[in-house]
């Protein structure tokens, strides 16, 4: 009493009515994540380099068979790198940061048995802290950031694109407030604009 549609994609769809059975998804996952700590000093480095992969297949099972059809399979792979600066005085902790992550994913249309639908996102991030007077009662920080983002959205049965990227610097502060050994309060404030580079 239904009539279902596979969507793949912007623009394409497939009749999915009269398939006696049900669709199933079957997620697989794997990755590898490198960590590296150096403390030089009052500078302590942190890195890490991460790497996984999703996959996940869209399949029925054939009547009177042990075999699968396949409808579809959608592929991710994400690529992430990280970089912790600490630096420690008397007085104050300065913290610098930076971020690097990629996701391309791919839609392999099992009609065309092609690559049907691609994303690509990429983000960079980098931002600056410093805590002035971190040891007593009351104390400040500070802090700037700028991020990077940009998105591509490709269709290629239908000829469909959407791709954009911004920029978005920050400020911030913060105030920290520490009555005793045991409790701490903080309050923070952030302002930031995005500014579009591209649509």
């Amino acid at each position: 009493d239904r009539v279902n549609y596979l969507i793949m994609g912007y623009g394409l769809y497939k009749n999915n009515q009269g398939v006696s059975k049900p669709l199933k998804r079957l997620d697989k996952y794997y990755g590898l994540g490198l960590d590296y700590i150096l403390q030089l000093s009052a500078l302590k480095l942190k890195i890490s380099l991460n790497y996984d992969n999703s996959k996940e297949d869209f399949y029925q099972d054939l009547d009177n068979s042990t075999n699968r059809a396949y409808v579809g399979l959608y592929d991710t792979d994400n690529l992430g790198f990280s970089l912790y600066a600490d630096h420690q005085t008397k007085n104050t902790n300065s913290q610098l940061i930076l971020k690097y992550a990629n996701q391309n994913s791919n839609d392999i249309n099992t009609i065309f048995y092609a690559i049907n639908y691609r994303y690509i996102q990429n983000i960079g991030d980098i931002k600056y802290l410093i805590h002035f007077n971190k040891n007593e009662k009351t104390s400040t920080e500070l802090g700037t950031s700028l991020t990077y983002k940009k998105v591509e959205k490709n269709d290629f049965a239908t000829d469909h694109l959407v791709n954009y990227s911004w920029l978005e610097p920050t400020i911030s502060g913060a105030l920290y407030i520490l009555p005793n050994a045991n409790h701490k309060f903080y309050m923070g404030l952030e302002i930031g604009y995005r500014k579009p580079l591209s649509s």
